[in-house]
């Protein structure tokens, strides 16, 4: 199909949404309104499909309008910011990173290394994505992130892997609880408490199903939440 509108079709939509007037979105975009109609009208032909409901009091918009408006939104956003981009890498390396992550690393690792990278580019604005291990790898993988910070994923064959360091697991109990003193507990003593548990969509806990599949006497959980912060609390 041929593209019989431009950006300012576009951006003439979204005033109109925004601002419920023709009248106020054309003095907003300085046009005088029978030109901002025009560019409603060029925009609904080329589409064919009605995009405002217009009466003498009011103007909203239709089913398929709103749909439309969430997407030339999104992409009047992501122009504008690949724009701002562009510039400033052009100018005075000004840029953006987007960095996918796992909470706990931003937490314990990542706010530092931000701050003393903030002091050396300060004009390059960073984006951290923090999600679970699962999701920080599909955003890498589908290139939302320049990089990621995981924990799980270490098979995936399009995507480059470097350790940085290496933690243990560890069973989290009050201070006065029957195995607070001990320095190692198995799961077999586990298993003799209340065992709560992140659930199935935590990337810890695939790593603990796996290392722990063929186990016997590994405790049940009766209770499970999403995040790690929630279950300590």
């Amino acid at each position: 199909m041929a593209i019989n509108f431009n950006l300012n079709d576009l951006q003439a939509f979204r005033a109109v949404a925004e601002l419920n007037s023709f009248r106020k979105a054309a003095d907003a975009l300085h046009v005088s309104q029978p030109a901002f109609s025009r560019r409603i009208e060029k925009l609904e032909d080329a589409l064919g499909v009605r995009l405002l409901e217009r009466t003498t009091r009011r103007v909203s918009l239709t089913s398929v309008g709103r749909d439309f408006d969430r997407k030339v939104q999104q992409l009047l956003d992501d122009l504008d910011e690949t724009l701002l981009g562009i510039r400033g890498v052009a100018g005075t390396r000004m840029g953006e990173v987007t960095i996918a992550c796992v909470p706990s690393t931003v937490y314990y690792y990542l706010s530092q290394v931000i701050s003393r990278y903030h002091e050396r580019y300060p004009k390059i604005r960073v984006k951290v994505l923090d999600d679970s291990a699962n999701d920080v790898l599909s955003t890498v993988s589908r290139g939302e992130a320049d990089f990621g910070l995981n924990f799980v994923g270490s098979q995936e064959p399009d995507i480059d892997f470097t350790p940085l360091l290496e933690e243990r697991f560890v069973a989290a109990c009050r201070r006065d609880h029957p195995l607070a003193k001990k320095r190692r507990v198995t799961w077999t003593e586990l298993a003799a408490y209340d065992y709560i548990s992140v659930s199935k969509v935590s990337g810890n806990r695939l790593l603990l199903d796996q290392a722990l599949s063929n186990l016997p006497g590994r405790p049940q959980s009766i209770y499970e939440t999403q995040h790690v912060t929630t279950m300590l609390g």
